[in-house]
Formats: C-alpha cells, structure tokens, sequence
C-alpha cells in the first residue's frame, strides 16, 4: 500500500526529496534540488530552441502538456501574462492565467514573436514531444527526473512559503470543486498571483543554486 502524501497531512509538512533517487517521501515523482539544478544547466546545450522550457515548468509549475500546446497568442504582448488550456473538467478550473516570472518575460515574448505554430516547436513547426526532450536532456546526466516532477518541486515550494491554498490550486489548475480563486465563498481579493509568483521565483532560484 502506498504511503500517503505529505501534503494531505494537517497540518501540511513540506516535502523531502532524496538526493540519489529523486523521490519524494509521500511524493512519487517530485525532482530534487540537485535534479533540478542539474537539468536547468543541461538545458541550453542539449535544447538551445526550447530553452526557457525547462525554466517555464521549474518556476510555474504548468504541466508539460500544457507547455508543449501553447500558441504563441497564449502569451500577452508584454509577457507577462500567459494563459493556460488545462484539462477540460465539469468545474474548468484547470484553464486560467497565470504571471510569467520577471527573468522569463524576454526569452518567452521572443519565442512568441519568431515561432508561429506552437510557443516551444521544432524546426518544421511540429511541437515537442515529452519523449523527445527527455531523450535529449538525459544523455550524461546524473539525475533523471520525469519532467513532471518539476511540477510537484513546485508544489512543495508553495508548502514550504504557506501560499494560500485557493491561490495554489489556481495557479496549478487543480480541479478541486470549491478551492478556486472564483469560488464565491473562499474567495479571497487580497491574493495577489504576480506577488506570490516572484516569491515563489526567488524561493526555487535560492533552493536550487545551494543544491
């Protein structure tokens, strides 16, 4: 019987990634700091086309689906903004807008003005595969997470800060019933998203560059 997560205890206990096998205890796919490390700095060589990529899904936490689709319209004209097509479900909360982190504002509005089918494609304008990239990153490297697991870091890094719930279910698209920032009754006007995403920037950047 599988043990269970860590974040389904109250009160929430931060998770604690192994450093060898990248597991999480209570998290079966969630990357370690030095896996993490370790693939941000493999990325521009072995992936220079799809390079803020990896950043992308590290600092927002956007499945991979959901980054291999996006459309270079997805992204508003600043960059600062880029809306989400999550997974259709009764509740729609998986779709919505989230703040593009400062560093990643640039990198992102280039791609969107260079490449016309998909924000991350190839060079003949087909997106990316999860298969392909991971073939690409995982050749000398020690560490070999799935790239999902960026998404639970992610997750544990909004433990670790006691982001409110409401704003950690928006910005990952979970579709909990109740637990949205358009709930009625656990709507709360004073979360700001572009504040707790910088929080949350310089939180995984600080983790990371110590690993």
């Amino acid at each position: 019987r599988l043990p269970m997560p860590n974040w389904l205890i109250d009160p929430p206990t931060p998770l604690v990634c192994d450093p060898v096998t990248n597991a999480g205890f209570g998290s079966w796919r969630c990357a370690s700091d030095h896996s993490m490390r370790e693939l941000l700095q493999a990325w521009p060589t072995c992936l220079a086309e799809a390079e803020p990529f990896g950043e992308l899904l590290t600092h927002t936490g956007i499945r991979t689906f959901e980054a291999l689709r996006l459309h270079p319209h997805q992204l508003s004209e600043d960059g600062t903004q880029l809306a989400i097509k999550g997974k259709d479900n009764v509740h729609h909360t998986a779709h919505r807008s989230i703040p593009v982190p400062v560093f990643l504002q640039a990198p992102l509005v280039r791609l969107a003005t260079t490449n016309s089918n998909y924000l991350f494609q190839r060079v003949d304008g087909d997106p990316f595969t999860v298969a392909e990239l991971e073939s690409r990153l995982y050749d000398g490297l020690r560490y070999r997470p799935d790239l999902y697991s960026l998404r639970h870091a992610y997750r544990s890094s909004h433990l670790l800060l006691g982001i409110p719930i409401q704003a950690t279910n928006y910005l990952l698209g979970h579709q909990s019933e109740g637990c949205c920032l358009f709930d009625p009754y656990l709507n709360h006007p004073y979360v700001d998203l572009a504040h707790i995403a910088q929080k949350l920037t310089s939180h995984i950047q600080e983790k990371v560059s110590r690993a």
